[in-house]
């Protein structure tokens, strides 16, 4: 038993010397102990070690200018018509706001008064929303322009021609 103790310790000192020599490594080169020779400068310049690398641009890259949205076709109180606007026309969009942060427009419709002019609401007078591109240029029309304006707050509600009706019905404006 002794024997085969000794025989693991022969190999494992061996395995060590291996392995510490093979860590330290061997060279064949040996330090120069003679001084670096500089050649001899040809110009003025300083010796900068980064002389040769590639230089970072002295001016700034502008920023990419943000894309604005376009400017809206139509304001508050414009009344928006998708064709032309005859005697049978009864009612049209009025524009009640645009909405510059969601880029769309608050709509209504906008009644014909009985002397033919323009402005009242009715009783079912409903707010709707389209995105500005789309009620800009409608789906079917090839264009859409202004027919008319109005302040909305000055745009009376519809008179019941029936005097109760009023008690039932509350215009929404």
């Amino acid at each position: 038993m002794r024997k085969h103790f000794i025989a693991l310790m022969m190999v494992l000192m061996i395995f060590l010397i291996i392995l510490s020599v093979g860590i330290a490594g061997c060279s064949s080169k040996s330090p120069s102990t003679s001084p670096v020779i500089q050649p001899a400068r040809t110009s003025s310049t300083p010796n900068d070690p980064n002389a040769f690398r590639t230089a970072i641009p002295t001016t700034p890259t502008p920023l990419p200018t943000p894309t604005s949205k376009p400017v809206p076709k139509f304001g508050r109180g414009d009344i928006v018509a998708y064709k032309p606007v005859t005697q049978e026309t009864e009612s049209l969009y009025i524009v009640l706001d645009y909405d510059s942060k969601n880029d769309g427009y608050d709509v209504t419709f906008i009644h014909r008064n009985d002397d033919g002019s323009w402005g009242h609401w009715t009783f079912t007078s409903t707010d709707y929303y389209f995105e500005r591109e789309k009620f800009e240029k409608n789906y079917k029309a090839p264009d859409t322009w202004i027919y008319g304006h109005i302040d909305p707050d000055t745009v009376s509600c519809e008179i019941p021609k029936d005097p109760d009706a009023a008690k039932f019905f509350k215009c929404a404006r």
